[in-house]
């Protein structure tokens, strides 16, 4: 159960970095995209793909048919290792601050996994536990691990659609569905990732003399001026 929340979450982290990037493009087919796993009704988890795209049934249909195929790219042929490693190092660095501040946790937040724990069955652990176990895993996660398990997270049954918007045409039905079962038979190639790589700067920065220092009491910090 741990193992496979952790395996989702590193799946729909970097899928949703990947849709993150395509909308800063100029250009891009949707104005923002994401994905979610989550429950219906105990028992029951979906799937979700959620499309905020420009006004237009035109650019609706642009906006599904590049998130779908995005997500068939995943599907097919899974992720890179430094999408992997980036991942990984994002949700080490949210355990890191979780363990810090275990002593601001609220009673709330016990009273949720307590009554989770009773009516589903899922484990309540200590932190420490979970801190450990999480740390173990992510270290030996692969890429090929986590394609294993997209097929459980995405099926093609049981599937619905909601569009929702100003009055004015909106997509159909039959339009989504064509939509996706065209990707679906189409040639799909790797996700282009094209994020830069190396140094942003070359050399070292040179350091500059502090030559002002003043000292705010009221707040406890101190605010520096630099010659440059």
């Amino acid at each position: 159960y741990l193992y496979d929340n952790i395996v989702q979450s590193m799946f729909t982290s970097m899928m949703n970095r990947r849709f993150t990037r395509e909308s800063q493009k100029p250009n891009a087919p949707f104005m923002s995209s994401s994905v979610g796993i989550g429950a219906v009704a105990r028992g029951y988890d979906y799937f979700g793909l959620g499309i905020l795209p420009r006004n237009g049934v035109d650019e609706e249909i642009k906006a599904l048919e590049a998130s779908w195929k995005m997500i068939l790219q995943a599907f097919m042929y899974g992720f890179s290792e430094d999408e992997l490693n980036n991942v990984k190092a994002n949700i080490k660095a949210n355990l890191e601050t979780a363990y810090k501040e275990q002593d601001k946790t609220s009673n709330n937040s016990y009273m949720e996994d307590i009554l989770v724990n009773f009516l589903e069955n899922e484990p309540n652990m200590d932190f420490d536990v979970y801190y450990n176990f999480a740390n173990k895993v992510l270290n030996e996660i692969t890429v090929g691990d986590i394609m294993k398990r997209i097929p459980q997270m995405i099926q093609g049954s049981n599937t619905a659609i909601i569009v929702t918007g100003l009055d004015g045409p909106h997509m159909t039905k039959e339009q989504a569905f064509a939509v996706m079962n065209n990707i679906d038979a189409s040639s799909i190639t790797p996700y282009a990732n094209n994020a830069v790589k190396g140094e942003l700067i070359d050399g070292e920065l040179k350091g500059s003399p502090v030559i002002k220092e003043k000292r705010d009491k009221e707040v406890g910090a101190v605010k520096w001026t630099l010659a440059n």
